[in-house]
């Protein structure tokens, strides 16, 4: 009798076995479970009936792009097919506005502002022209049938990238003549062709603009050539130009700065001078006696 009396105290004092341990552990399992299905259909109600106030309704009213000279409201929303029914809360703006950088090589930023659930603003930045490049021709046909050439050009901005704009508003543009075109449009300029977009770039400072560029030429082996608007020409020494890939130009700079202290103090009693930048800053310039170019 004691030693039966023993044993049952060990079993009801002993250690839990393992079925009992493993159907706990279900149990709380089955519960942890219930417990996070109910929290994810919470949060997708919610998440749906957000979402639900994200559908544009009226999407002149809901979708404001400021004003931008060359590219429309409407291209704008059609980067992004912002159009009644489409859901702002769903559109992957920053993929779309990359792939807009790269097809829309006019548009130069692109600032993006969601008030969700039911507005969003964009902001058009342009790319400013400063030459153009690319000249090329097209045959097209008149209304008589004759088959006329009409040329035309693509323009940089200051970063040197190519694009299309309004022939008409780029007409007065400095021109920069190159063997061969240099870059496609979206893609900016390179080598010579680049340092010649700087040239003209400090041209168009205020500080230089009795030397204004109006055309450069880089076909030449020796030097950058340019004409000013005043019909003066400048030779720059290959060897003497700047790396273009940097935004700043010292030596440009300075042989601006020289070209301008002897039209001014100089050579003023020359109408149209011919100046030739070497190496060391040196300037020489004699009077230019050629027929000015037509334009």
């Amino acid at each position: 009798m004691g030693a039966e009396r023993d044993n049952s105290r060990k079993g009801r004092g002993g250690k839990v076995s393992g079925g009992a341990i493993a159907a706990r552990l279900a149990a709380a399992l089955a519960l942890l479970a219930l417990l996070c299905w109910g929290a994810y259909a919470a949060f997708s109600r919610m998440r749906e009936s957000w979402i639900s106030q994200c559908v544009v309704t009226d999407v002149a009213a809901q979708v404001e792009v400021r004003p931008s000279p060359h590219v429309s409201p409407e291209v704008v929303r059609g980067l992004f097919g912002l159009t009644n029914g489409c859901n702002l809360a769903l559109v992957d703006f920053e993929g779309l506005r990359e792939k807009a950088l790269r097809e829309q090589p006019i548009i130069k930023a692109l600032e993006i502002v969601r008030r969700l659930p039911g507005r969003v603003e964009i902001s058009v930045e342009e790319r400013k022209p400063i030459a153009r490049v690319n000249y090329s021709t097209t045959k097209v046909k008149t209304a008589s049938g004759h088959a006329v050439e009409i040329g035309r050009w693509d323009v940089i901005d200051a970063d040197g990238v190519v694009f299309n704009y309004n022939t008409r508003d780029s007409k007065l543009l400095p021109r920069i003549v190159e063997p061969k075109p240099s870059a496609k449009k979206g893609e900016r300029l390179a080598g010579r062709s680049l340092s010649a977009a700087r040239l003209v770039e400090l041209g168009l400072r205020k500080e230089y603009a009795p030397l204004r560029v109006r055309d450069v030429v880089v076909t030449n082996a020796t030097y950058l050539v340019a004409a000013t608007e005043n019909y003066d020409i400048i030779n720059i020494d290959w060897n003497f130009v700047d790396d273009p890939e940097e935004k700043e130009q010292p030596h440009l700079e300075n042989a601006l700065k020289r070209i301008r202290e002897i039209k001014e103090f100089e050579a003023g009693a020359a109408l149209r001078n011919e100046f030739t930048v070497t190496e060391f800053d040196r300037v020489t310039a004699k009077p230019y006696d050629r027929e000015p170019p037509t334009r």
